[in-house]
């Protein structure tokens, strides 16, 4: 992994602010991986039978020689591309608070990717990557069995029958612990933070043109009126 330190950066490609509109983009294998903060908008990423849905101040890892299906929703992105010592197996998906601090971070690495000509532009690059990583790192600190618990609803939030429930016996955590650290982590009951993925992977279907009955099935309810409506979750 990445943020573990396992996998050392070996160069820096290229960084970038762009700018998505609706669409979505088959990507093949490619030789670099891609470390991303998304400052707006949304993006989608599935890959391997899951889906990863990053919104506003969420951190993207996406390792080299990975094939994935990534879907904008009007995202506006910071994107560094590098070379890591081996590629790794799996993306990492980070929804952190404090974006603040992140998205400075990486306009840092922005104005440096500026001075990409001298010696000091490259390593304070990598400096502030290893930063980040490292406040990654130090926030996470996520229980195995809420690692777990977060893997399994990212991956089964499209699922209609999905029920908190089957999240904790795949855990081995009871609700009320469940509860309880995602008020904490998430500030949403397990509940709320399913429903917004699927509000968020509804929304983008929606904007490329699918019909919102089609979307809502699609992305696991079973009322359509979820996907007109801009309220927040009660």
């Amino acid at each position: 992994m990445l943020y573990d330190g396992k996998n050392p950066i070996l160069r820096i490609i290229d960084a970038a602010q762009l700018h998505r509109s609706f669409g979505s983009f088959a990507v093949g294998q490619r030789e670099y991986a891609e470390f991303s903060f998304v400052i707006s908008g949304t993006v989608i990423i599935e890959c391997k039978a899951k889906t990863y849905t990053a919104k506003a101040g969420d951190i993207l890892y996406l390792p080299q020689k990975l094939e994935y299906t990534a879907s904008y929703n009007e995202a506006e992105i910071i994107v560094i591309h590098l070379e890591t010592l081996s590629p790794d197996s799996e993306p990492e998906f980070y929804s952190l608070h404090g974006t603040r601090s992140f998205h400075a971070l990486f306009s840092s690495i922005l104005i440096w990717w500026e001075k990409k000509s001298s010696a000091a532009g490259t390593v304070n690059i990598i400096s502030l990557i290893y930063r980040i990583l490292c406040t990654i790192s130090s926030r996470l600190r996520t229980p195995p069995h809420m690692q777990k618990a977060i893997s399994f609803i990212h991956a089964k939030y499209r699922d209609s029958n999905l029920t908190i429930g089957q999240v904790c016996e795949h855990a081995g955590i009871s609700a009320t612990i469940l509860r309880q650290y995602f008020r904490e982590r998430y500030k949403q009951s397990p509940l709320e933070y399913i429903i917004t993925l699927r509000l968020i992977y509804a929304r983008t279907l929606i904007a490329s043109g699918i019909p919102i009955e089609t979307a809502a099935q699609q992305s696991g309810f079973n009322d359509p009126k979820y996907c007109q409506s801009d309220k927040k979750v009660p």
